[in-house]
């Protein structure tokens, strides 16, 4: 199991880097423990693994601002995916149209 960072900015920088990697394949997991009042945020493609341990307030909107660069990666990588299946249909058409 990988140990846990210590400061906000060595996750931010090697969880996005993950994403930013392969980010079909990152899970982006959250637990939260109310006895501890800590929450644990978990990234990972099953070959790196990033984990931090979030307590204080502050924390909290660090993490908002990592989720909203997290979407932002992921709607490019969805909106790509849509535009190749666009290309595909339409090579797909062309090609039926040619043999025709």
């Amino acid at each position: 199991m990988s140990s846990f960072a210590k400061k906000w900015d060595d996750f931010y920088d090697k969880a996005i880097g993950i994403l930013a990697e392969d980010p079909i394949k990152t899970r982006i997991t959250m637990k939260y423990r109310h006895s501890q009042n800590v929450a644990i945020l978990k990234v990972t493609d099953d070959k790196k693994i990033c984990q931090i341990k979030l307590s204080e307030e502050n924390d909290y909107k660090k993490l908002e601002a990592f989720f909203d660069t997290s979407l932002k990666i992921l709607a490019n990588v969805t909106e790509g995916m849509q535009e190749e299946k666009r290309e595909k249909a339409g090579r797909s058409k062309k090609a039926k149209t040619i043999r025709s």
